[in-house]
C-alpha cells in the first residue's frame, strides 16, 4: 500500500513538469520568430560579402549562374610598318592628323639626315585600340609599304588575378586598420602592427602600379612608323682626276707626318734609359771593333806569310 502511494506521487510530478515544458515554448515563441526575422534582415559582415557567406554544414556550395558574363577580354595590340615616301614633311602631317583624327597621341618622334641626303624618320603613335586596324590602312596609303607586323598579347589571365589580389590585401589593409584602432597593448606590437600595414600598402601600391599600367597598354595600342625618303636624293658622283689625286697627295702627306710623330714619340720614350744604356753600348762596339782589328791583322799575316814562301803548305808537312 505504502508503495502504491509513492508511486502516485511520482507520476503526479512528472505530469506537472511536462506542462510546464510545453507551456514554456508557447509563450516564447513570438520572441524567436522575431529574432530571426531581424537577423535575416541585418547586412551580412564584410569578409562574408566579399568572399561570400559559408554553407551551412551538409549542404552543396551554391553554383555560380549559367548566364554569368564572362570577363572582358584584356589585349595588348601592337603594329610596326616601314614606308617609302616621296616628301617626307608631308607624309609627317599627315601622320598629326592620323593622331589628332583618331583621339590618340605621339609618344616619340625623330628624324635622321639631311638636305641632299637620304632622310628617316621613326613615329610612335598611341592610338586607341578599336581605331587599330582603320590607322593602319591609312598609313600604309600615305605610300609604297615595304613591311607591316601586328601583333597581339592576352593579358585578361594577370588582369584579374591582379584585380583579386588587390581587394584581398585591401580587406586584410582594414582588418589591420581596425586592429590598430582598437589595440590597446604594448608599442611593440603596435609597432609590428604598423609594419605590417606599411607592407599591405606596398604590396597594393605596386600592383595598382602594374594594373593601371596594364590598363593603358590596353586601351591604346602601339604602332611604330618608319619613313623613306626619296625626294631631293643626291647619289654619291664618280670623283675626277685631279681630285683623286689631290686626295692621294693628302692622304701621303698625312702618312708621312704620322710617320715623323711616331718617331719623336719613340725617341721622347727613350731618352730617360739613354744613361744607362750609353755606357754598355760604348763598351760593346769598343769590343766589337777591337775584334775586327784583330781579325784584319791575323788575315794580314797570313797573306804576307804565304807570299813570301815561308808558310808551310800542306805536302810539305805530309
Amino acid at each position: 500500500m505504502f508503495c502504491r502511494r509513492i508511486l502516485a506521487v511520482f507520476a503526479l510530478v512528472a505530469v506537472a513538469g511536462c506542462s510546464q515544458q510545453d507551456a514554456v515554448p508557447k509563450a516564447q515563441v513570438p520572441i524567436v520568430a522575431q529574432r530571426e526575422e531581424a537577423l535575416a534582415g541585418a547586412p551580412a559582415p564584410l569578409v562574408d560579402r566579399i568572399f561570400g557567406a559559408p554553407q551551412p554544414a551538409g549542404q552543396p556550395p551554391k553554383e555560380a549562374p549559367k548566364d554569368a558574363a564572362p570577363p572582358q577580354r584584356k589585349i595588348i595590340h601592337s603594329g610596326s610598318v616601314d614606308i617609302v615616301v616621296t616628301d617626307l614633311d608631308a607624309a609627317g602631317k599627315k601622320i598629326l592628323q592620323l593622331i589628332e583624327e583618331h583621339r590618340g597621341y605621339l609618344a616619340r618622334s625623330e628624324i635622321r639626315g639631311a638636305k641632299g641626303e637620304r632622310r628617316e624618320s621613326s613615329f610612335t603613335l598611341r592610338i586607341p585600340a578599336a581605331k587599330f586596324n582603320v590607322v593602319l590602312e591609312a598609313l600604309s596609303a600615305l605610300g609604297e609599304t615595304q613591311y607591316v607586323k601586328s601583333d597581339s598579347q592576352d593579358v585578361t589571365e594577370e588582369f584579374v588575378d591582379l584585380e583579386s589580389r588587390i581587394r584581398n590585401k585591401q580587406v586584410e589593409e582594414k582588418r589591420l586598420l581596425e586592429h590598430l584602432q582598437k589595440s590597446t597593448g604594448k608599442l611593440e606590437e603596435i609597432l609590428l602592427i604598423e609594419k605590417e600595414l606599411s607592407r599591405v600598402r606596398g604590396e597594393i601600391e605596386q600592383m595598382q602600379g602594374r594594373l593601371n599600367k596594364l590598363s593603358d597598354l590596353t586601351a591604346f595600342t602601339t604602332i611604330t612608323v618608319t619613313l623613306h625618303e626619296t625626294k631631293d636624293y643626291l647619289p654619291p658622283t664618280t670623283p675626277t682626276y685631279s681630285t683623286s689625286l689631290g686626295r692621294t697627295l693628302d692622304e701621303s702627306w698625312t702618312t708621312l707626318v704620322g710617320v715623323f710623330k711616331w718617331i719623336g714619340i719613340v725617341i721622347a720614350a727613350l731618352l730617360p734609359w739613354l744613361p744607362l744604356l750609353i755606357p754598355p753600348a760604348a763598351i760593346g762596339w769598343w769590343l766589337l771593333r777591337r775584334q775586327l782589328r784583330l781579325q784584319r791583322d791575323a788575315e794580314a799575316a797570313i797573306t804576307e806569310a804565304v807570299s813570301s814562301g815561308t808558310l808551310p803548305n800542306a805536302s810539305s808537312q805530309a
